[in-house]
């Protein structure tokens, strides 16, 4: 039986102040292979955890091991060998090229012979090597932010707001490398407030608030629990739709509505979607627009606030 990598925290608090607690008693296990996301609003914890678990904070008390080994003051250096960080944010120089900063950073983390340039072919910035950090979009520096953090192959991968700054291509070809870095074994966690993206992406939710791991979710169990097998739905229609039209529809499709005459919408199961669409083009209604958004993961932080 193959073993699979494990990050624990075992009762971890943190306060910056006496009796103001970030952190409180908080229990929980990353293992390698699976993407977590963690979700919280602001002050619930998020960034604390993280500064942690990059070993830049000392928790108050309890502890966080790698494979039932404890990190502490004399093997910090070594763990950190095993991490992989993107931040939100990270200052780059400006002036600097591309390739060249990449190469400054796989310096400072002891890699001196790395895949430079199938790195930068991964995070689709191989073209734009020879260009300044300051000449590059907010994606595209998001993308090197993102080409540091795989640098090595971490072991142990930690992600806070990355999908800041990318646009859907890029969030795209952003979650396939995080598939293949967990398809290798290692430890995917990222924090983000993008519910929808999150869903069908990651394996693992955990709901962090106050301080505590309130709730951990296993996306299968979405993907099997009827209950959360819907999406809201909204159609734009280019005239207005008739009453007896509407009637019809919604005695068929249990949960729309109308809006000023030319907007259909509703919380409708997915097995039926392509059905009330196909339904509304066989009625020779012109659909100007379509929206869907899945609302499981909001709705879910709602019913626990």
């Amino acid at each position: 039986m193959v073993k699979v990598d494990c990050l624990e925290l075992k009762n971890i608090d943190f306060f910056y102040k006496k009796n103001n607690f970030i952190l409180k008693n908080l229990s929980v296990k990353f293992f390698g292979g699976k993407i977590t996301a963690l979700l919280g609003i602001n002050g619930s914890g998020k960034t604390t955890l993280f500064k942690i678990l990059t070993g830049i904070y000392k928790p108050g008390s309890g502890f966080f091991s790698y494979n039932d080994k404890l990190i502490s003051s004399d093997n910090i250096l070594f763990y950190k060998s095993l991490l992989g960080f993107m931040p939100e944010y990270l200052q780059l120089y400006k002036n600097m090229y591309v390739k060249d900063v990449l190469r400054l950073l796989g310096d400072l983390k002891g890699y001196k012979n790395f895949d430079l340039d199938g790195i930068l072919d991964t995070v689709f910035l191989l073209e734009h090597s020879n260009k300044k950090v300051k000449a590059l979009s907010k994606g595209m520096k998001q993308r090197l932010n993102l080409a540091q953090a795989i640098i090595g192959d971490p072991k142990i991968i930690l992600f806070d707001e990355p999908s800041n700054g990318f646009d859907c291509g890029s969030i795209t070809m952003f979650y396939g490398i995080l598939r293949r870095i967990v398809s290798k074994g290692s430890i995917v966690l990222l924090s983000s407030h993008h519910l929808t993206e999150i869903y069908g992406n990651v394996d693992k939710v955990l709901i962090l608030s106050d301080g505590c791991i309130i709730k951990e979710i296993n996306i299968d169990f979405f993907d099997n629990n009827d209950d959360f097998l819907c999406k809201e739905i909204f159609i734009l229609l280019n005239d207005v739709i008739k009453y007896d039209i509407f009637l019809f529809l919604k005695k068929k499709f249990l949960g729309i509505k109308i809006k000023d005459g030319n907007i259909l919408f509703g919380r409708v199961n997915n097995k039926i979607i392509v059905d009330l669409i196909l339904e509304i083009i066989k009625l020779n209604l012109n659909i100007k627009d379509i929206r869907i958004e899945n609302k499981i993961l909001e709705d879910t932080l709602v019913n626990l606030s």
